[in-house]
């Protein structure tokens, strides 16, 4: 009996072993992952759908970075709708806007999320726009990803980043945080900030089958074309032997 129980104990002893050696990272200590992308001024391409909509005269739960006062709604001659609109104090560590989304769903599937901003600086043509995400990878490990592009100040422009990475591995019904700062590397100053939207592009899929059909039906028709021509060819030295 006693050697019974010691088997059992050391089976028991071993599963358990086995079980913390098998166990996901994420229950054990969540690492997070941190993707680094890319972006660039221009338009997001394929199918756009607005993830956030400050034409509504709705902060959406966003609210501004180094802000001097509480952000509010102008008129956009541009645009000819309101949108929102904040003044900046540059020397603020991180300057922008942030806002959670309920869930990550609204980028699942995207190649590129686009930001319509216009900050006004006045000592410097140009400045960095970054964006950051911050959500929840599908073994539940945190999940970062950070891109930046180069803008014009003065002008509205649509900075649209790479986030193909980030939609692959994030778990879509988990919270995201979007950041959208701006930077510039000149001397210290009190700008507008100005922001339209957010939205995602996400390119067209077709079904698995439509290739293969595509060149199955490809290849009929050549084959079609080829046996044709062979049996034009045929005929005529047929008729040249007559």
């Amino acid at each position: 009996m006693k050697r019974f129980v010691k088997t059992i104990a050391l089976c028991l002893t071993m599963t358990l072993f086995a079980a913390l050696l098998c166990a996901p990272v994420g229950a054990l200590g969540a690492s997070q992952k941190n993707i680094v992308s890319t972006g660039s001024v221009g338009e997001g391409v394929g199918k756009q759908t607005t993830v956030v909509d400050f034409t509504a005269s709705d902060l959406c739960g966003f609210a501004a970075l180094g802000s001097i006062g509480e952000p509010t709604f102008q008129n956009s001659g541009a645009w000819g709708t309101p949108v929102l609109y904040t003044w900046i104090d540059s020397a603020e560590t991180e300057t922008g806007i942030r806002g959670t989304l309920a869930t990550t769903a609204p980028l699942t599937s995207a190649e590129t999320l686009s930001v319509q901003l216009l900050a006004q600086y006045t000592k410097t043509a140009t400045y960095t726009v970054t964006l950051r995400l911050e959500g929840t990878d599908k073994n539940g490990s945190p999940l970062l990803l950070e891109a930046t592009a180069l803008a014009s100040s003065a002008s509205w422009q649509t900075v649209t980043f790479d986030i193909s990475s980030f939609a692959d591995s994030a778990n879509p019904d988990t919270p995201c945080t979007v950041t959208v700062l701006t930077h510039s590397d000149a001397e210290s100053e009190q700008f507008v900030l100005w922001v339209r939207s957010i939205y995602t592009s996400t390119l067209e899929t077709y079904p698995e089958w439509i290739l293969p059909a595509v060149c199955a039906f490809g290849g009929f028709v050549f084959g079609f074309a080829l046996f044709f021509m062979i049996y034009r060819t045929t005929c005529k030295k047929n008729r040249r032997y007559r």
